[in-house]
């Protein structure tokens, strides 16, 4: 995020009426200490009608008891943001705490029903008028036969070349047993089933987080765990939060299917899923999202890698295949009594 001078952030913060006391850039944000408390400042390059979708999500949530996420702090004339400088800022109390440790079984459990609760408390949402949601329901079975397509495209690429890269033998070394995967994960999906379930969830109105992980949680000094940075906020099944915060665990335990396990059984203490969204997880999960995202950002050269960096997050993929095979093997055999029991 750019950083104007931090005198044209006191003229902005005039619009809350506080008197500043310091403002300190931390990350993305601002913590600005004020007569009022601890506050934090946020700017984002999006469209007032996005994030008028978020402010509506947070309202919602707060409407519904969910309190784990902060609302928007009204200007002196009633405002949720203001625009500045082509940045939308709102402006938040500051929550004062630490990042779980997801080593710990239960701060991850406590995160886990964290989320479920904000999935639950988000049933009934329908965005208001003027406001633009980010919409991710109805192209599951779209997006993997894509990225499936992708990687085949990939592969006639790499074949093309004179000479391999590192990467392109990596990549080709493994392509295999990953479009094997892909092809059972869409197979999985029951487009029908899905299709239906996105329906209802449209119907019923659901909210997502859409970034869920440990770095977006927070947990205050007397035991709260508390959700942050809802900027990629969207209209989903709430299942797809669940399969992105399991992924990015299991990844960092070479998948290990007794952390799985932790994680699923909190989530079904919470807010259980239905029979038909625990067949989606499972097919959702089995695809290898991760290979295919790292050989995207390479061969469209959508992200700047170096030849170097881009093998070693190639390689280090490819090195948990054995843990996620393993998992899939065990998710299969033992997940009906995971989704039963728990935690």
């Amino acid at each position: 995020m750019d950083r104007p001078h931090h005198i044209s952030l006191r003229e902005l913060l005039q619009s809350w009426n506080l008197h500043v006391k310091s403002i300190e850039p931390i990350k993305d944000v601002y913590k600005v200490r004020t007569d009022q408390g601890v506050k934090s400042l946020k700017g984002s390059p999006m469209s007032t009608a996005a994030m008028r979708f978020i402010h509506s999500a947070l309202k919602h949530l707060h409407s519904q008891g969910f309190n784990r996420v902060l609302r928007a702090i009204p200007t002196s004339d009633g405002q949720d943001f203001i625009v500045a400088e082509g940045l939308v800022y709102s402006l938040y109390d500051w929550i004062d705490g630490r990042r779980p440790d997801f080593r710990k079984s239960h701060e991850l459990q406590d995160a886990v029903k964290t989320m479920a609760a904000m999935h639950q408390a988000g049933l009934g949402f329908q965005p208001p008028t003027g406001a633009s949601p980010r919409k991710r329901w109805g192209r599951l079975d779209e997006s993997h036969k894509k990225h499936r397509q992708d990687l085949a495209d990939f592969s006639d690429y790499a074949k093309a070349k004179r000479y391999l890269s590192r990467f392109d033998r990596e990549f080709l070394k493994h392509l295999t047993d990953y479009l094997q995967l892909a092809d059972q994960a869409i197979a999985a999906l029951n487009v029908e089933e899905y299709s239906q379930i996105v329906q209802e969830a449209k119907q019923k109105g659901c909210i997502c987080h859409g970034d869920v992980a440990e770095r977006n949680f927070v947990l205050s000094p007397d035991g709260v765990m508390n959700l942050i940075d809802l900027d990629s906020c969207r209209l989903d099944l709430p299942v797809m939060d669940l399969v992105k915060l399991t992924r990015r665990v299991l990844k960092k335990v070479n998948w290990d299917p007794a952390v799985a396990k932790t994680i699923i059984t909190a989530y079904q203490e919470a807010f259980p899923l239905s029979e038909a969204e625990i067949r989606i997880f499972g097919a959702v999960i089995s695809f290898p999202q991760k290979f295919w995202r790292i050989a995207d950002r390479y061969y469209h050269k959508k992200k700047f890698f170096s030849e170097e960096k881009a093998y070693n997050k190639l390689r280090k993929v490819t090195k948990q295949k054995k843990g996620f095979l393993g998992f899939l093997a065990c998710y299969n055999k033992e997940a009906p009594d995971w989704w039963r029991s728990s935690p």
